[in-house]
């Protein structure tokens, strides 16, 4: 349900990594480490009041008597009861949270990303006495990032001895009531009272598979049957009356919780599910805001809909929207707004006519919810918050959320009316079986905001949270945690949960426009390294990954150069062993690992916007995996092209053939033609070097210039062709085709 994208963000657009360069032009060079300091007047050993000074330039500030925890109820740090490193967690609360302050009880080295060696330079020190914030941990715990009062931010070792806040069950926003043992998906009713959930060991084995009980003690009411083979998708009725589910992945089923009576009210398509070789075919259910009707998305459609009294369905087909998972309602209830992550991200329907509004396309894949007063869409994924306005998606704001590399977001949950986001994260540890992994945490934030308000641990070491549903009314929390002994082994704990909180704000961390438009660039961007992809993380590592041969780790830190800012590569890791990796790129450059590169998020070719190591319009050594923006000019295959729009913009170009027309290696009529083969259902042609009249493909560029040849005037078409047989071993190219016997149209339909 919940749409995973990678790993590249910020902590409340605000708490970034390493620590940088600051000096300034009246600072001395001898004067650099100095700035770096944190000094101290009075110790505070047993927990007092230090005053925390900044020497270099920044003037002493007396701290205010902030609390260390995230609401009101909160004790001051300076109150608080100290100790040297909490290990031993109570159930839900956490040892050391994000924005917490710690104390440091002896002089210790800073330094700019977690590393022992290959960056080994110390930037700076945190003096005896000194307090600051913490961010978060390296990728195995042996580093600390933290932030202090003034920006400065940089890395420790937590082996230095520090003090913090002892925490107990008292602090957590969250108490368990209850637990059931083998139990997968809960589903709140709207009122809170009763709590559906799906049996794990049902789905294959038994025929009675949804367990209906009591919120408040924990009965199990009743149990139905259900046999969802392999997708579970379910949801109350908006008056609670029913309960939807999917049976063997095509029937939507209607469950009576009063009379406990069961109605298939059929397949939107039936004879879809033959095509798709046993796919899923009913993907998520969403029962509207009248009652009447339940929405489904669909395998291969955008959507299909029930009228739930006649068994009537409707449904949104064609188009280049499919595969949608979450999908909203406008408070109104005259549109729809999906999500899907193929080939296009949002579309937003008139409710009435069916008919697209408007359409996003790329970054913008997650869960949709309406603003109370519905001119706000937000979309909450595993990179953050994009608040969109819900007449014409224009986006009026996108706050990053940066969890450390390591961390897997396993779900995530969203209350409007509360103004929250929840997420669940487990802290990765390297091993060969998903059994073997570190701490599972919740993360709170401000919907509206993007602001932390509560981070805490859930449970002991050993055991994974996977799955989050909370009641509509945002008072109760079912956790479903796995402890990684046998693929039976999950728990929902029912829990009641307190999002009153207050929002908790962290010291920015003092960066220049120019070097946190890199580091997002960076962080936002995975880049094409040939076999391999190359992904940055926040807590200063990168990865190296391919496929068949594994993934190698380093660090990384980014500073200002003489020409721009650049990025600096550590020694890989691979297997336990560090040592140096170098590749040769498409432009025949060597890519080295270690390595210092500039960093070009304005560079912008036909295929790519942004890469790493471009100054002087040279040739990139690593192009972003970001595609560069349509309908503008570029230089590709020795021609002046116009790039066309891709698969699911709204203004997508087909060229409709009306001649036969030759394939051609270049836009020329002294190029070679192209040969491929070709399938329509009834004959194979082995070689044609044509493309049929009739045919309508999608357009991927058009010369600048126009050619006439005979009585025709018109640019070259570059197109992708294809063998049509949507097979396994289907063969396709990139060709070029003269627009003389063809028209553009607005989608493949022909209008």
């Amino acid at each position: 349900m919940k749409t995973i994208v990678k790993m590249s963000f910020l902590l409340l657009g605000a708490c970034f990594l390493a620590c940088t360069n600051r000096k300034q032009d009246n600072v001395k060079k001898a004067d650099v480490e100095k700035a770096g300091e944190i000094e101290s007047k009075n110790s505070g050993e047993n927990g007092g009041s230090p005053s925390e000074t900044f020497s270099g330039e920044e003037a002493s500030q007396q701290p205010s008597m902030e609390t260390v925890w995230f609401g009101e109820d909160s004790v001051p740090f300076e109150n608080a009861t100290l100790i040297k490193r909490q290990t031993e967690f109570s159930d839900f609360a956490t040892p050391l949270a994000i924005g917490d302050k710690i104390g440091i009880i002896e002089d210790c080295d800073v330094y700019r990303t977690s590393n022992d060696g290959g960056f080994g330079k110390s930037c700076g020190k945190l003096k005896k006495g000194s307090t600051v914030y913490y961010l978060y941990s390296g990728k195995d715990r042996d580093w600390i990032c933290f932030v202090d009062e003034h920006g400065m931010s940089g890395w420790i070792k937590p082996s230095i001895p520090f003090r913090q806040r002892k925490y107990t069950a008292d602090d957590s926003i969250i108490r368990k009531l209850w637990q059931k043992d083998g139990f997968d998906l809960a589903r709140f009713s709207p009122d809170g009272k009763t709590v559906a959930f799906h049996r794990w060991d049902y789905r294959y084995s038994s025929s009675q598979g949804i367990s209906v009980c009591d919120r408040v003690s924990g009965e199990e009411l009743f149990v139905s049957e259900a046999k969802p083979y392999s997708r579970i998708a379910c949801a109350f009725s908006p008056d609670g009356e029913y309960f939807y589910y999917v049976k063997d992945d095509k029937f939507l089923m209607q469950l009576s919780i009063k009379d406990r009576t069961q109605k298939n009210l059929g397949s939107p398509t039936p004879h879809q599910a033959a095509i798709n070789d046993g796919s899923e075919f009913l993907q998520s259910i969403h029962p509207l805001p009248d009652g009447e009707h339940v929405l489904c998305g669909v395998y291969y459609e955008p959507w299909a809909m029930c009228n739930v009294k006649t068994g009537e369905w409707i449904y949104k087909k064609g188009g280049d929207f499919m595969w949608a998972n979450s999908f909203a309602f406008s408070p109104d209830g005259k549109y729809i707004a999906g999500c899907a992550g193929n080939p296009t991200d949002i579309c937003v329907w008139d409710m009435n006519t069916r008919e697209i509004i408007w359409q996003k396309y790329r970054d913008f894949g997650g869960d949709l919810y309406y603003s109370d007063d519905g001119k706000t869409l937000y979309v909450v994924n595993g990179s953050g918050i994009a608040s969109i306005d819900s007449k014409n998606g224009e986006v009026k704001s996108k706050t990053n959320i940066e969890f450390p590399y390591k961390y897997r977001i396993n779900d995530w949950e969203v209350v409007p009316k509360k103004d929250r986001v929840l997420y669940a994260i487990t802290e990765e540890n390297q091993g060969e079986y998903d059994s073997v992994h570190g701490l599972s945490y919740l993360y709170v934030y401000e919907l509206s905001t993007g602001r932390l308000v509560q981070a805490e641990h859930i449970e002991d070491e050993g055991k994974k949270i996977e799955d989050l549903e909370l009641s509509p009314d945002g008072k109760y929390i079912s956790i479903r945690v796995k402890d990684g002994t046998h693929v039976n082994e999950c728990h929902q704990i029912i829990c009641a949960v307190n999002l009153n909180k207050k929002a908790r704000t962290i010291p920015a961390v003092k960066r220049d426009e120019e070097e946190r438009k890199n580091r997002d660039f960076l962080l936002s961007t995975s880049f094409n390294a040939g076999w391999w992809e190359l992904s940055f993380y926040p807590d200063g590592t990168y990865g190296l990954w391919a496929r068949h041969d594994g993934t190698q780790t380093g660090n990384w830190f980014i500073e200002k150069g003489r020409k721009g800012y650049e990025v600096t590569f550590s020694t890989p890791e691979f297997g336990g062993k560090k040592e140096p990796y170098s590749f040769t790129n498409k432009y025949d450059l060597q890519v080295e690992f270690p390595g210092t590169y500039p960093v070009c998020p304005d560079y912008e070719d036909f295929e790519s916007e942004g890469s790493i190591g471009a100054f002087d319009d040279g040739a990139p050594v690593l192009q972003s995996n970001r595609p560069s923006p349509a309908w503008k000019k570029y230089y590709y295959m020795g021609e002046d092209v116009i790039k066309y729009p891709g698969w699911g913009a709204k203004d997508i170009k087909y060229l409709h053939l009306l001649e036969n027309t030759k394939m051609r290696e270049s836009a020329s009529v002294n190029s070679d033609t192209v040969s491929m083969p070709y399938y329509n259902g009834d004959e194979y042609i082995k070689d044609r070097s044509v493309v049929f009249a009739g045919q309508k493909i999608h357009i991927i560029a058009a010369t600048e210039r126009k050619e006439t040849i005979g009585e025709k005037t018109a640019p070259w078409y570059l197109i992708y062709e294809d063998d049509h047989t949507y097979g396994e071993y289907s063969e396709g190219r990139l060709v070029w085709v003269f627009g003389g016997y063809s028209v553009e149209i607005g989608d493949s339909s022909g209008k």
